[in-house]
């Protein structure tokens, strides 16, 4: 029986998020032989080979992104005009985007299990403008819900996705992974030998933000947050910023008004193998969104070592439990007090957290949970 995945990723390094992240992490791992689909931003747009890690998978473009011009329309299009030649080579996927089950699940007969990403379908922060209204919201519901109706089994990562899947199909609930050979705490002179390297303060409480620059996240949230903390408790603090969006403008714009340019770092995009340094090198990790689904970027922290400090939002209080500060109001001053108090406990937090990631979310052991949810409808010819 042949199994492939089907994402509007190229599975290397475009688009940036949680969604590649994740497949990465679960490529490297997984025990099952996949075809892959998506879209390639490759000069030679063909069927061939990509590497991940050390594992060979077969790549066939759905559609060409040369100018890395990526997005759900693209998918759900291309996804459509593909068709026939998805159901030639497989007989199952395991679909990770909303707009391609849609297009799969009305237009074939291709067995499917369905991957959520997270509950939330608001695009009311979508980083295309045009897309911030009600009917790009109702649209992506509406690709969410048929996604996971005809699906013979939902995997979520979140506990909230099961409100999104009907009690006729098979729900389970498995959390996002982070890779623990990449993310590790490094001992504290190792910490100042980076940071030498890296020409950032060697005593100073350093925060960290990494991920996309958009609306949603809230930077500038993060920098006024910062701000008042050195300004209140400890001045010796410095500001990493690690990512790029369209927010960007903004965000330097508050740090000039500020007057905190040599209390910030802005690196601007990273790859994602060259992020762990940075969580290596920090203190405290800082969330501010206002929508998230399972962050990467919090397991990630959790794993080096930090203190991670985050909204309530989405599956984050899952993660977070007795194992980082989570506030529920954006209010600055309450979480200024939140934060001067949870510090001075910073070390059981943290211990929480390694000891969290080692027992629950390994790219290894969620890994095995996946295959082994994935062989057995297989084995059922449930797919």
């Amino acid at each position: 029986m042949r199994i492939g995945i089907l994402s509007n990723t190229n599975y290397i390094d475009a688009p940036i998020g949680g969604t590649l992240t994740f497949l990465k992490n679960y490529l490297k791992y997984t025990s099952i032989n996949y075809l892959l689909f998506g879209p390639s931003v490759h000069p030679q747009c063909e069927r061939r080979f990509v590497n991940i890690d050390s594992k060979k998978y077969e790549f066939h473009p759905i559609y060409c992104a040369h100018n890395r011009e990526i997005n759900r329309m693209k998918g759900a299009f291309h996804t459509f005009k593909n068709i026939n030649r998805i159901d030639n080579e497989v007989d199952t996927l395991y679909i990770h985007h909303p707009e391609m089950g849609y297009v799969i699940s009305h237009f074939t007969n291709i067995n499917y299990i369905y991957h959520m990403h997270g509950a939330s379908y608001d695009t009311s922060y979508s980083k295309h403008k045009f897309m911030r209204n009600k009917f790009f919201t109702h649209l992506f519901k509406t690709m969410v819900l048929s996604s996971t109706k005809n699906a013979k089994a939902v995997i979520g990562v979140t506990k909230e996705c099961k409100e999104l899947v009907p009690s006729s199909v098979p729900f389970y609930y498995v959390p996002i992974s982070v890779d623990t050979e990449i993310f590790y705490p490094l001992d504290e002179n190792r910490k100042r030998e980076l940071r030498e390297k890296l020409n950032i303060p060697q005593d100073a409480l350093i925060w960290l933000y990494v991920g996309r620059l958009g609306k949603a996240k809230n930077i500038p949230f993060i920098v006024d947050l910062f701000y008042h903390f050195m300004k209140k408790y400890i001045s010796d603090s410095f500001l990493v910023i690690v990512g790029d969006g369209e927010e960007r403008g903004t965000i330097i714009s508050k740090i000039k008004n500020l007057k905190i340019e040599n209390k910030v770092l802005l690196t601007g995009a990273v790859p994602h193998e060259a992020t762990p340094q940075y969580y290596q090198l920090a203190d405290i990790f800082i969330m501010a969104s206002h929508i998230e689904g399972m962050p990467n970027s919090i397991l990630e922290a959790m794993a080096s070592g930090l203190l991670v400090v985050a909204p309530a939002v989405g599956g984050i209080p899952e993660l977070l439990s007795t194992a980082g500060v989570i506030f529920n109001e954006f209010d600055r001053d309450n979480l200024l007090l939140l934060l001067k108090k949870e510090l001075s406990r910073s070390d059981f937090l943290r211990n929480n957290a390694l000891k969290k990631i080692q027992k629950e979310y390994s790219s290894a052991h969620v890994t095995y949970q996946i295959d082994h949810l994935i062989k057995i409808h297989l084995k059922n010819k449930g797919c």
